[in-house]
């Protein structure tokens, strides 16, 4: 078996370094969401793209339909620099108890009341694309106490899907008042396949080539 040298080592990596290449770099939450249509089926988009000052928090977007439900895109990797696609990642795991977690607190400092949460379970949702995308997902209710003594609490059903997307925490939430039917649950499972089906399409950061 033919023996490299150091010498031979350094050809080598003089020759790939000479080489152009295209290569991709890890993505950006906010380019990733600014690349999403409009629109989506019935839901608009409601306002720019969302950062957050905390680092490894990412960004959001919001699309909802007047009167109605209302979805959610959050993206973010908490610092962490691999994340696998699916549902088996550990960071997948932890990040929709953190969530739930999170709906907990709220209910605890008097924001939320009379939380109600159905046991985790996995669902696979088929996009446009053909493309399948499998997530951790909770449905639960909650009704938002309107602070100080203007408005009424509002009584929320919600789902929440979370998956490993892109090296980046995906996470959706997806909202309706109680009682709301300004749109069906055919029509927002629609309109979030759309958008799921642009996340996955949105351009990659490339790296310069050298």
């Amino acid at each position: 078996m033919k023996r490299v040298t150091k010498f031979t080592a350094w050809v080598f990596c003089l020759l790939a370094a000479a080489v152009p290449m295209s290569a991709t770099a890890k993505d950006e939450p906010t380019a990733v969401l600014a690349a999403l249509p409009e629109k989506a089926g019935m839901f608009e988009s409601d306002g720019e793209v969302q950062t957050f000052e905390e680092h490894g928090l990412g960004a959001s977007r919001l699309y909802r339909v007047p009167g109605g439900t209302w979805i959610t895109l959050y993206l973010y990797d908490l610092d962490t620099q691999v994340i696998r696609n699916g549902v088996e990642d550990q960071t997948i795991k932890d990040a929709c108890k953190q969530a739930m977690g999170d709906i907990r607190e709220m209910e605890r400092q008097g924001h939320y009341a009379d939380v109600k949460m159905a046991g985790e379970n996995k669902v696979t949702l088929k996009l446009p694309s053909q493309r399948k995308l499998e997530f951790l997902n909770v449905t639960y209710s909650l009704t938002f106490v309107k602070q100080g003594a203007d408005g009424e609490d509002v009584k929320l059903v919600s789902q929440l899907f979370v998956t490993g997307l892109r090296d980046h925490i995906f996470k959706i939430r997806v909202s309706s008042p109680e009682g709301s039917n300004a749109v069906s649950s055919e029509e927002t499972e629609a309109a979030l396949k759309l958008l799921m089906d642009a996340v996955l399409a949105a351009p990659k950061k490339e790296l310069p080539a050298d």
